[in-house]
């Protein structure tokens, strides 16, 4: 990746493998001028070029956490294919690794609570373009591997109740949980961070000026009343995660047993964002 634009000290090799934590150090002004030359150049290649270059830049972010967290990094992708040719992986996307690991055919994904209901339209705009993102993100991620069963077996238990009008990042964890307890959760779906959508989150959908949808990814054991704070719960107990990134990125990392959510959220400043960090 090229751009004609890269912040006082940065090489483009700083520029390739950097991580939501490095472009969150810019003054606003250098992250607009390096989002829009990455934007230029972007647009400029063929499918093919934009998704060999989005598995590089994910398989970066990926060594960049491990090796922050003194685990093995990952084998470099292939080399960008010539033009239009089909990519082929030579490891495994981490989402088909994780999912076949713990031999889950179907049912995996994540658990998603709803918290506004004060307008249905907004809700179903919501539905539709997360439902797109999803879908768009898997097949992209799963591309050149012959796993299209993949893309049936991903699911987002959404939990639909107004009785959790303004519910609080407490009060999803506490569902969580009492659904979990019923029952009512598949292995792939049982993990330490489930979703929630709130008024801010639908706005991120159907305000023109958002270019970033995104939710909130809470992690269920988030209890603000517990006496003593669990070491592996994040600040707050939850932060804001691109759609876009929560299959190919983020379930991988929870799924994997890898990350807790206090170790990722350093790379959620202010958002756990898409393969380019942006």
């Amino acid at each position: 990746m090229s751009t004609s634009y890269l912040p006082a000290g940065w090489t483009p090799e700083r520029l390739r493998g950097a991580t939501p934590a490095d472009f969150a150090s810019l003054s606003p002004e250098e992250f607009e001028r390096v989002n829009q030359s990455i934007n230029e150049q972007f647009n400029e290649k063929t499918p093919a070029q934009r998704k060999a270059e989005m598995h590089a830049s994910r398989r970066a972010k990926q060594n960049a956490l491990r090796e922050r967290e003194g685990l093995p990094l990952l084998s470099p992708v292939a080399a960008e294919p010539a033009a239009e040719e089909p990519v082929e992986h030579k490891t495994k996307p981490q989402l088909v690794e994780v999912v076949e690991r713990n031999g889950w055919q179907s049912d995996f994904g994540f658990v998603l609570f709803r918290t506004d209901y004060t307008d249905e339209g907004a809700w179903e705009r919501f539905e539709e373009v997360f439902n797109m993102l999803i879908d768009e993100s898997v097949a992209a991620e799963i591309q050149g591997v012959e796993k299209a069963w993949m893309e049936e077996g991903v699911m987002v238990k959404m939990v639909v109740d107004d009785a959790l009008e303004g519910a609080q990042v407490e009060d999803v964890a506490r569902n969580f949980h009492a659904i979990k307890e019923a029952g009512e959760i598949p292995p792939g779906l049982d993990l330490p961070m489930c979703l929630m959508v709130d008024s801010d989150s639908l706005a991120s959908i159907n305000d023109p000026k958002t270019t970033i949808p995104f939710l909130l990814a809470v992690d269920v054991d988030y209890d603000p009343d517990h006496q003593q704070k669990l070491d592996h719960v994040c600040e707050n107990g939850h932060f804001k995660v691109a759609i876009s990134s929560l299959m190919p990125d983020l379930y991988p990392s929870l799924a994997s047993g890898a990350f807790t959510s206090a170790r990722l959220k350093p790379f959620a400043n202010p958002m756990f964002m898409n393969a380019y960090g942006l």
